[in-house]
């Protein structure tokens, strides 16, 4: 279903934010309390300022596809009801300052294609749910303080390119 554009602003051809005059809640009120967003497959908030925590009402938009809110200023950690998005194939989030450990339910991203989480200040190691994300091809952490990239799972995964 499209997004109604009207009174809103394009930029390039895409929906974006006015910088600095969208507060962070409103900009969550519309993208997941919004009952005509739950088919949303699409979702590109790259480089919109946009500050605070990633909600767990994120985990309502099941029908995503890709999810790309990189190059903000999200903080906060990982929600775990982002492995409710089980159509997801691109998961950007790299750029943003958030913390913490990447949540296990991330490894019920099967369809991952794409997920790329570097440049934050996330910790711990990588999870062993990541052996199930076999449609992988490119996994990107560096500049995080995560351990132990060349675990055993890794190696199982025959479709991943690229890892950073």
């Amino acid at each position: 279903m499209p997004l109604p554009l009207e009174g809103r602003r394009v930029h390039r051809g895409r929906p974006r934010l006015p910088s600095g005059a969208m507060e962070q809640t409103l900009v969550w009120d519309i993208v997941a309390q919004d009952r005509d967003l739950t088919s949303l497959q699409t979702l590109v908030l790259q480089a919109n300022t946009i500050s605070g925590p990633i909600p767990d009402s994120i985990g309502r938009l099941r029908m995503l596809e890709i999810l790309d809110m990189s190059s903000n200023k999200l903080n906060g950690t990982i929600p775990s009801s982002l492995g409710n998005l089980k159509n997801l194939n691109n998961l950007a989030l790299q750029n943003n300052v958030i913390s913490g450990h990447i949540p296990h339910s991330v490894g019920r991203l099967v369809m991952l294609d794409t997920l790329d989480m570097s440049n934050n200040r996330l910790t711990g190691t990588i999870l062993s749910s990541f052996g199930h994300l076999k449609n992988l091809n490119y996994l990107g952490l560096q500049n995080n303080a995560i351990c132990n990239k060349t675990t055993s799972f890794i190696i199982s995964m025959l479709f991943l390119s690229w890892i950073t």
